[in-house]
């Protein structure tokens, strides 16, 4: 068994395994990561106010600029909006032009097909019209009339 091993084993809680990892660290890196989280601890909420107040003063000083930035960006905003409105439209009409065509060529074809069969002998129940009609047919004759 390896070293890294026997070390896991020996501290198998999470917590402990974080300390081992602590204790193996050299007294000036600890020294250091102290050193950075009072210095943050101190100087971020510092910058974070003088940063607001800084940026309240601007906009105050250019209140005008800003909105007019501002009505810029919503009147870009509300034009986006539109034009998207604008092509969710065409792409729905469009797909009913299309379904309208697709459906007029599938009734086209059943017409077609329905004046075959009545011009053939057949009635709407499918069934041979007159005797007649089914003795003058033949199997070739009815696949030359089908073809397109």
């Amino acid at each position: 068994m390896s070293e890294p091993e026997k070390l896991a084993e020996a501290h198998a809680s999470k917590l402990e395994r974080i300390l081992h990892r602590i204790s193996r660290l050299n007294i000036f890196a600890i020294g250091f990561l102290i050193f950075l989280m009072v210095f943050l601890y101190w100087v971020v909420p510092n910058l974070l106010t003088y940063m607001g107040s800084i940026g309240m003063k601007t906009l105050l000083a250019y209140k005008w600029f800003f909105l007019g930035l501002a009505v810029v960006g919503l009147g870009l905003f509300i034009w986006i909006v539109y034009l998207r409105y604008l092509l969710a439209r065409k792409s729905i009409e469009a797909g009913v032009e299309l379904e309208k065509t697709r459906l007029a060529l599938a009734g086209k074809g059943r017409r077609e097909t329905r004046m075959r069969l009545l011009q053939n002998g057949y009635n709407h129940s499918g069934v041979v019209g007159t005797k007649q009609a089914a003795i003058q047919r033949s199997p070739e004759t009815d696949m030359d009339r089908c073809k397109p």
